[in-house]
């Protein structure tokens, strides 16, 4: 596994900071509206994108589309465990026939893509990953959303900017005409869960798609610590890091760069503010702890969060010394 005196083992054609010029792209971006343009483009070219979109039951997963209107719903981040389906099989099919496709996801999944996707027309963006939400977990949260509001889930955002980009909301917006909306500062305690590593799957604590290991030609993610570096261009609505690390991640880059106002940036800058890149992120010593609750039939996921975002000195001390009993 990397450690953090190994970042220069990542290795980065460019890295920048960038914003979209259309503020209201970014409202409902995780970050700077990066993904969007690049994917409008991609239709542009006619080609096809493959990204993660809710069905349904606002459960993940990736779908292949060439329209517009499909492409922005894979905008924003998910943080749930996303379901390839028959994605790699449409994208080979697709390739085959000459046409450009744009598949967008963590690290891990654009591995699996290229590893039986062998084509040119393939271009991959990857998403800085903190590590994912057993899908089990998210559905029986949002179970408890519906029967507290009475009401079914219409609407979904991971990453709501009403209080800025940094203090981002987890909201839910109802058939009833009501919302429930936490933020990850205030009383967002499944958000500061996730952030802090109670969530985190095993595989994801041993992640080797990292540092050198990641196979895109773009990687993305939050602009984390960049406010320091240049806070003239740092505003609430957010910024994305990109690191360009092929030739063809460069082109497609320059092909939509008119649609940013862009900094540039020392990539290692960009690395050391945001260990993802480079780290999976550390186990949390109530991990284990946290998880035996959740896998109880009966659990309250919302009570549970609540009580791990800010547990009491006494209970911290139980859950370390006694294994997660209380």
């Amino acid at each position: 596994m990397n450690k953090p005196e190994d970042i220069e083992e990542l290795n980065c054609i460019e890295g920048y900071i960038v914003k979209n010029k259309n503020n209201e792209i970014r409202k409902v971006s995780s970050s700077g509206g990066v993904f969007f343009q690049i994917a409008q483009k991609v239709l542009e070219m006619d080609g096809y994108v493959c990204g993660c979109i809710y069905d349904d039951e606002f459960m993940p997963k990736h779908i292949v589309s060439n329209e517009i209107e499909i492409c922005k719903k894979m905008m924003g981040s998910k943080y749930v465990k996303s379901d390839l389906n028959d994605c790699i099989v449409k994208i080979k099919q697709i390739v085959e026939k000459g046409k450009i496709v744009l598949f967008s996801g963590v690290p891990c999944q654009v591995a699996a893509v290229k590893k039986c996707v062998k084509s040119d027309k393939l271009i991959t963006l990857a998403v800085v990953c903190h590590g994912s939400i057993e899908r089990k977990i998210w559905k029986k949260y949002l179970a408890e959303e519906e029967r507290m509001s009475e009401s079914s889930i219409i609407k979904v955002s991971m990453r709501d900017k009403t209080k800025g980009c940094l203090n981002y909301g987890l909201k839910f917006q109802f058939k009833n005409g009501t919302e429930h909306i936490t933020f990850r500062k205030n009383d967002g305690y499944f958000l500061k869960c996730f952030t802090d590593g109670l969530f985190e799957r095993n595989r994801c604590l041993s992640c080797e798609y990292k540092g050198q290991n990641i196979m895109s030609d773009l990687l993305i993610g939050d602009a984390w610590g960049m406010e320091k570096v240049c806070p003239e261009f740092t505003d609430s609505l957010g910024c994305s890091a990109v690191l360009v690390l092929t030739e063809k991640g460069k082109k497609i880059f320059n092909e939509v760069e008119k649609y940013f106002l862009i900094r540039n940036v020392d990539s290692q800058e960009i690395i050391r503010n945001n260990p993802r890149i480079i780290l999976p992120a550390p186990r949390n010593t109530f991990q284990k702890s946290f998880e035996k609750k959740l896998e109880k039939s009966n659990a309250n996921i919302h009570f549970w969060t609540e009580k791990y975002a800010k547990p009491t000195i006494l209970n911290r001390i139980k859950w370390k010394v006694l294994g997660g009993e209380n």
